[in-house]
């Protein structure tokens, strides 16, 4: 855990590193690591339509709807037919979601 501590730090600046890095965290089960790493990848990329449809991904995964509700509403404005880059296990949990999401 501390050398992907470690990673997320000097990925600060680099949102396509912070984005692939919360790929893996959620992948390999660390949620709110892969939050961080998202939220971080946003802030520096706010119009990386992927980024926040991933970010809304991970708070669905957790049955926290009311947290994805922004970064999913974010990610449709930015671009209703962003590519899945997630893996179709993960959206496939998702439940009610706007098909633009899909």
């Amino acid at each position: 855990m501390g050398a992907l501590l470690l990673a997320l730090l000097l990925a600060a600046d680099d949102p396509a590193g912070l984005y692939q890095d919360g790929l893996r965290l959620f992948s390999s089960g660390q949620p709110e690591a892969a939050i961080a790493a998202f939220r971080k990848s946003v802030a520096v990329r706010p119009n990386d339509a992927a980024a926040w449809k991933a970010l809304g991904v991970v708070y669905a995964s957790r049955n926290d709807y009311a947290q994805a509700e922004k970064p999913f509403h974010r990610a449709c404005l930015l671009c209703c037919t962003v590519a899945p880059r997630l893996s179709s296990n993960s959206v496939s949990r998702l439940h009610g979601v706007r098909p633009c999401l899909l």
